[in-house]
């Protein structure tokens, strides 16, 4: 039974993936609005789907600072792409975030700690989730939002892409 969900588990992270990873291949110009938007629900849903495939449980925040306690000295040694490097940058730019479920407030200050790239990334999908990331707006509020989906998704990618590749998933 715990063999076949975590089969599932593995199945569910590299569909989403694969989802996921067409829109980082397919960056261009003119993009809809919320091309980034589907793009982090489904790099989320793969992160979530290797989690419950590695066996972590419990709630995301304790899953995401497992997962970071585990990994952190792999994140370090690994190569960051500039796509990742320039993303955080703009990340920790438009920092903080506040979590509309608990009010918690989000803060980014390094490239360089997993865990508060993962919390900060995971607020600012949840909030997207439950509707307050509005990305048509056409103001600076909206470009602040649309900046906050589009480089968490392209972070948390290249996060969960280094992470299938050393497990040898993709």
């Amino acid at each position: 039974m715990i063999s076949e969900t975590m089969s599932e588990s593995k199945e569910a992270c590299l569909t989403h993936y694969r989802r996921a990873n067409k829109k980082i291949i397919g960056l261009r110009d003119g993009l809809d609005k919320l091309f980034y938007a589907e793009g982090l629900r489904d790099i989320w849903t793969a992160f979530d789907g290797f989690l419950d495939h590695k066996g972590y449980s419990g709630n995301n925040k304790y899953r995401i600072e497992k997962f970071a306690k585990t990994n952190q000295v792999f994140f370090s040694n690994w190569n960051k792409t500039d796509l990742f490097k320039d993303s955080v940058k703009i990340l920790i730019k438009e920092s903080p975030v506040i979590n509309i479920g608990n009010k918690r407030v989000f803060y980014l200050n390094s490239d360089k700690d997993l865990k508060e790239i993962l919390s900060f990334c995971y607020a600012v999908k949840g909030n997207l989730n439950h509707g307050t990331k509005d990305l048509e707006r056409d103001d600076s509020i909206g470009q602040r939002n649309m900046n906050l989906v589009e480089h968490s998704f392209k972070v948390v990618h290249e996060i969960l892409q280094m992470i299938l590749l050393n497990e040898k998933l993709v």
